[in-house]
């Protein structure tokens, strides 16, 4: 008696991959348009629903540094974790500057490269507060992270705004 995989296995795993593929994108989209709310709410301006769609363009760009930001933290914390924690760090803002400039991803990982230097020890005081905050809203049922998640997005960008008048263009990244 053999198994045909390719009967059984193979429409599945397709499928499967495809519902993956789409549910990534549309996160990533929503990832993007909850960078441009929380700046818009930063700024004082009144952010629409709407925000959380954006161009093509620009979740192409985000799409692109999403991946490779990831893989460089990837390596980092396989060499070993603090090189990750450093590269994650240092590549936080890159969706501010591609929503805010419309930038590349290239462009955007640079400027957020930039901005954060000789920052790493006050941005790590800040991501590890926000993991107490999530902690503490995931602690209380799960319902708390309602308020902790918001929160962080809203911090994270009034940080960006903070630190962005010093950030230097991506042709002078060193």
């Amino acid at each position: 008696m053999a198994l045909n995989l390719t009967e059984t296995w193979l429409p599945d795993s397709i499928l499967r991959f495809v519902v993956i593929l789409c549910s990534n994108v549309w996160g990533m989209m929503f990832a993007i348009g909850t960078a441009l709310i929380a700046l818009k709410i930063c700024d004082g301006q009144e952010a629409r629903v709407s925000d959380l769609f954006v161009e093509p363009g620009v979740l192409w760009a985000y799409i692109v540094a999403a991946v490779l930001s990831g893989l460089f933290v990837a390596l980092g914390i396989v060499l070993l974790v603090v090189p990750g924690v450093i590269f994650y760090l240092k590549l936080l803002f890159y969706p501010y500057f591609i929503v805010e400039n419309y930038g590349g991803a290239i462009n955007s990982m640079q400027s957020s490269w930039n901005l954060t230097v000789d920052m790493k020890w006050e941005l790590f005081k800040f991501a590890f507060q926000l993991v107490l905050i999530n902690l503490l809203g995931a602690l209380c049922l799960g319902v708390g992270l309602l308020w902790t998640v918001p929160l962080s997005w809203l911090a994270t960008a009034h940080v960006y705004r903070q630190l962005a008048p010093k950030a230097q263009s991506p042709a002078t990244a060193v």
